[in-house]
Parts: structure tokens; C-alpha cells; sequence
């Protein structure tokens, strides 16, 4: 399974998620805070989606989850219109919402 998450991190709005894989022994839900790797250091992400498949051969693995059930599936939604409204990547109104999270 692949998960689709959306950085917790200042992006440009041609960045949308990333895919990471999902190890079998972490039980994953669309809202969870994951932490990831991400240009060789640990990142904490929101999971947009679950997926079967990927359109990348070679990923990453999520490597814990540090909230669960951080959000709903319509806050990612909101987040996502309102990144689309100000012209913003989705993970640069997350990282903006979550900033103290972030530090």
C-alpha cells in the first residue's frame, strides 16, 4: 500500500504530495501526522490518500506515526481548496497551520 501525504514544509505550489510506502506493520489512516524521510532527514506529513499503486518505482517507507487521526478527510479537502484559492501548495498551508508543530 502507498500513502500520500502532504508535507509539513514551505513548498511551491507545483509540489502537491509525496508517495511513501507503507511498512505492513503500521496501521495507516487518511489524517494521520506521519513522520517521513525526506532529503535524508525525518519530516512530518499529513496523509492525504491511500492508494494501491504508485507512478514511482522506488520509495521511501513511512516511518512512524506521530498523531493519529490528526484530521479528517474534510479538513484536507479545506486545505486544499484554500491552498488552491491563495495559490499555494497544500503543504505550505499545512506547514502554516501547523507551524508549531513543525519546530
Amino acid at each position: 500500500m502507498i500513502a500520500q501525504v502532504y508535507l509539513l514544509k514551505r513548498l511551491p505550489r507545483r509540489f502537491t504530495f509525496f508517495d511513501y510506502n507503507i511498512p505492513d506493520h503500521i496501521k495507516l489512516n487518511i489524517g494521520d501526522l506521519v513522520r517521513v524521510p525526506f532529503k535524508g532527514r525525518g519530516m512530518l506529513g499529513v496523509v492525504k490518500n491511500i492508494s494501491e499503486k504508485s507512478e514511482f518505482d522506488s520509495l521511501l517507507h513511512i516511518e512512524s506515526i506521530a498523531i493519529a487521526s490528526l484530521m479528517e478527510s474534510v479538513d484536507i479537502e479545506r486545505i486544499e481548496s484554500i491552498a488552491s484559492s491563495i495559490i499555494q501548495s497544500p503543504s505550505t498551508v499545512l506547514y502554516a497551520a501547523f507551524q508549531g508543530l513543525c519546530k
